[in-house]
This record gives structure tokens, C-alpha cells and sequence, in this order.
């Protein structure tokens, strides 16, 4: 993989084989693409041999906009090994930094150029998102808002005593792109079709999403199953993280009001 700076080289051009352009249309082949202060100016079918001679040569290649991560935790793995889970949990900011480095220039091998982080228990891809200026752009949600014994330790914190959630938003969400709600249990990957009761009712899930918004944030709600999911919808969230066994009518309330469904593979 070879990386081109488009601050340096403010005027060039790429030979692309194929084109998929991202605009729904077919993918276009042989097409020559003239770059210009890091934009492109003309898409042009090659209609001979010179018009490609000073071209960076990805006649070989398929060239696509830039992928969008909508759903990760940078400082997590996805190793079965427990030993390295376990470390994980308990990992310095140091070691964190060092694993989120090499997950990041994983993302950008793979064509993903920006991510949107669920947080972390310690806030550390926060740090990192402020600290570590890379090619990866990273929305991160810093520690994510779970009920008190219930799920959601792993990725963040409950509101603290005597605090409603909508209080510990709006206290606790400076340098965060956006809040992650956590309004469910985990999904049973040996179970099927199990579902939890929903961490926050109606009336606090909405309090907290109008504190969030009037922050400007928008808010990813980790959720499954049917009632869960129904009050995360009603409460105005902008997207439902997970989703499984919602049922039908979430889905078509969902698309009703606009909201984005990111069905991840794991829990």
C-alpha cells in the first residue's frame, strides 16, 4: 500500500482500471482522474495512450471512495484468546495507544478512512482521537452511559448517584463527537431470540437524548430486541447500535423517522 499526499501533490492524476464512484451509478472502466488541491476535477474516459503517460498507473485496481467504519472499539481485539481480552480490560493508556495505532493502519489498509468509535471503559480512544493525529478520522463517544448493574461496564460508566442520566450528559461529554446510551443487554449468541428488559425508561431516554442534542451530539443507542429498541426509537435517537430481534415494526419505524440501523455481527 502507498499513501499520496494530496498537500504536497496538489496537481496529479491516477489511470484507474475501474471506477466505482459511490454514486449508485455502474462502475466506470479505464477512466483517468485529475486530482487539484486534494479534489477531483474532471473524470475522463482514456481514449488513448498519452493522456495517461504522467498518470499514477492503478490500471489494475478498482478505485472507490473512501470506506466508513460506522461501528467500532479501537482498543479492543477481536481475538478469541481470553488471555488477551482479559489484558485488554486492564491495559495502561501506553499499551492501549500502542494497539489502537496498529488497529488504525489496519482500518486504512483495508480502505477505511474514517471510524466511529462506541467507547471504552477509561475513555482512552478519546485521548488518542485528541492526541494521535492520523490518516483514520475517529468520531469517538469517550465512555459510553449504561443502568447501574446492568450491562454496559465493558464500554462505560452509569450516571452517578443521585444523577439522572440527561444530568450526566450534560456534565461529563466535553471533546466526545457524539453519546453512546447503552438500553440493552448483550444479544445470546447461544440463546435465540433472547431479549432483555430496556436499561432507561421512555421518559429518561428521552430527557437524555434532548440534553445530548441540545450539545449538539448525536446519540448511538446500543440496543435488541422489541422494547428496547421501540423506546430508543421514540426517544429520537439517531442510530441503534446492534439491533438484533427488534422485529418488524421497529425496522419500519426506524426508516419513518430517519433513524440509521448498524446490525453488527457480534453482541
Amino acid at each position: 500500500m502507498r499513501a499520496i499526499d494530496l498537500i504536497q501533490n496538489s496537481d496529479f492524476q491516477i489511470h484507474a482500471g475501474w471506477l466505482i464512484d459511490g454514486t449508485g451509478r455502474p462502475a466506470q472502466k479505464n477512466v483517468l482522474l485529475h486530482i487539484e488541491n486534494g479534489y477531483i476535477r474532471d473524470i475522463l474516459p482514456i481514449t488513448c495512450h498519452d493522456m495517461v503517460l504522467s498518470a499514477t498507473d492503478l490500471s489494475e485496481c478498482t478505485v472507490l471512495p473512501g470506506l466508513i467504519d460506522c461501528h467500532i472499539h479501537l482498543g479492543m481485539s477481536g481475538t478469541n484468546d481470553m488471555s488477551i481480552r482479559q489484558r485488554q480490560l486492564t491495559a495502561s493508556y501506553r499499551e492501549s495507544r500502542e494497539m489502537m495505532t496498529i488497529h488504525a493502519k489496519e482500518l486504512l489498509k483495508f480502505g477505511v478512512m474514517a471510524a466511529r468509535d462506541g467507547g471504552d471503559n477509561n475513555a482512552y480512544t478519546l485521548r488518542y482521537a485528541s492526541e494521535c493525529q492520523g490518516a483514520v478520522v475517529l468520531k469517538v463517544a469517550g465512555k459510553a452511559w449504561h443502568k447501574p448493574r446492568r450491562y454496559g461496564a465493558l464500554i462505560g460508566r452509569p450516571p452517578s448517584d443521585h444523577q439522572t442520566l440527561a444530568e450526566a450528559i450534560l456534565h461529563e461529554s466535553n471533546g466526545i463527537h457524539q453519546v453512546k446510551i447503552v438500553q440493552s443487554g448483550l444479544n445470546s449468541l447461544k440463546h435465540f431470540g433472547k431479549q432483555t428488559e430496556p436499561q432507561f425508561s421512555a421518559d429518561e431516554l428521552k430527557a437524555a437524548v434532548s440534553a445530548a442534542k441540545s450539545l449538539g451530539l448525536p446519540v448511538m443507542v446500543h440496543s435488541n430486541g422489541d422494547m428496547p429498541t421501540r423506546i430508543a426509537i421514540e426517544a429520537g435517537c439517531d442510530s441503534v447500535e446492534h439491533g438484533f430481534f427488534m422485529g418488524e415494526e421497529n425496522l419500519k419505524r426506524m426508516a419513518d423517522k430517519g433513524i440509521f440501523g448498524y446490525p453488527l455481527p457480534a453482541p
